[in-house]
């Protein structure tokens, strides 16, 4: 059977910048995706701190409500550090593949993180669980909290949020401007954390501050304050990272999107070119990894007409059926950017960058004179 690993290596290891990920890393991430079977995911994201020389490259992988009974599926390694975690993890895939459930509802598809450490220890590692929701607009913040911890939390983690941990989550909703809403819940088990991250969307730049005034987040706020002016003017939109335990966590992160038209603008955006300058001005990225990025989303739609025995085995039999009509396209790029506040300024910057394959008809102006395809 194939795996992910596969993929990986068609489409990413030889493009993989080294100021990206080293030789050895690249070692342990195919190791880690081995343990995956291929058809249950053709989105791969990668995550790098941009001040750090090329080291640890975490990678994640994004599993459609398609191919859920897929990860329902897998087995749990036979280790007995790693046993307990994967089976609460394959109990929540098992209810979110239950078609009747509220979880199959309001999950669209999840995000398996991976943190890719030690050769030694990556096959099997046990995943964070990141759950996009929905349908949760409706729902008081008290509410939307309870049905997370009964459904996702306690499934997953394999206990309730405690008394603490959910008046303090009830506490962030709360906070949020009515137009804003929670996109995604993060569930970190393999960094021993008993809280949850609520990712936020819909909130404008100008509206962070006073969140985190409300929340008591003061390092942070600060942070935020001192930022060089214009910075956070240059995304074209971003979302809110909150941890929420007994405690609120003091890290606060801010993802940052840029957005253009590829058919109508330069892509990758101009803002994005100059967001990293920026940080690379303010010593939270190196010229390495700058430089990796753009080389990164260089070649950045790759079409499976050009060396198509490089695909997966599972892409060439869906070309078969599918026919001249349809034609398989791989996109890479940079997701987007995220900087982590505390104690009065910017911590870290990170890098989200990957590949997601698409189905698009041979009239999609996004193919026409593409003839570049990936590097054998």
């Amino acid at each position: 059977m194939e795996s992910l690993a596969r993929t990986f290596d068609a489409f990413v290891a030889s493009a993989l910048p080294p100021a990206l990920a080293a030789p050895h890393q690249l070692d342990i991430l195919r190791e880690v995706l081995d343990y995956y079977p291929a058809t249950l995911s053709t989105t791969l994201g990668f995550e790098s701190r941009l001040a750090e020389a090329a080291g640890q490259v975490d990678v994640a992988i994004r599993i459609d409500g398609k191919a859920r009974n897929q990860l329902a599926a897998l087995r749990a390694p036979q280790a007995p550090d790693r046993t307990a975690g994967w089976q609460y993890i394959l109990a929540f895939a098992a209810r979110w593949s239950d078609p009747q459930s509220k979880v199959s509802e309001r999950i669209p598809h999840v995000w398996l993180e991976i943190d890719a450490k030690r050769l030694d220890k990556a096959a099997g590692a046990i995943p964070s669980l990141f759950c996009a929701v929905q349908g949760l607009d409706d729902l008081s913040a008290a509410e939307a909290i309870d049905w997370i911890s009964e459904s996702m939390v306690n499934t997953a983690l394999g206990r309730p949020l405690s008394a603490d941990a959910r008046a303090n989550a009830i506490r962030c909703v709360e906070a949020l401007p009515a137009h804003a809403a929670l996109w995604q819940i993060g569930l970190m088990p393999s960094r021993h954390f008993e809280g949850l991250r609520l990712c936020i969307r819909d909130v404008e730049i100008a509206e962070v501050e006073p969140i985190l005034a409300h929340l008591g987040l003061s390092g942070a706020k600060e942070a935020l304050m001192q930022s060089p002016p214009g910075l956070l003017g240059l995304p074209s939109h971003v979302f809110l990272d909150l941890d929420v335990g007994d405690e609120l966590g003091q890290n606060v992160g801010i993802e940052c999107y840029f957005r253009s038209d590829r058919l109508l603008e330069d892509w990758p955006p101009r803002s994005l070119d100059r967001f990293l300058d920026e940080l690379v001005n303010l010593g939270l990225c190196s010229d390495a990894k700058r430089q990796g990025l753009r080389e990164w989303q260089q070649e950045d739609l790759i079409l499976q007409r050009h060396h198509p025995d490089l695909w997966p085995t599972h892409l060439q039999r869906t070309a078969s059926f599918l026919g001249p009509s349809y034609v398989g396209a791989l996109l890479r790029g940079v997701n987007h950017l995220k900087l982590t506040l505390a104690d009065g300024q910017i911590q870290t910057a990170k890098a989200y960058f990957g590949i997601i394959h698409e189905w698009v008809t041979r009239l999609d102006g996004r193919i026409q004179d593409k003839t570049a395809g990936p590097q054998s």
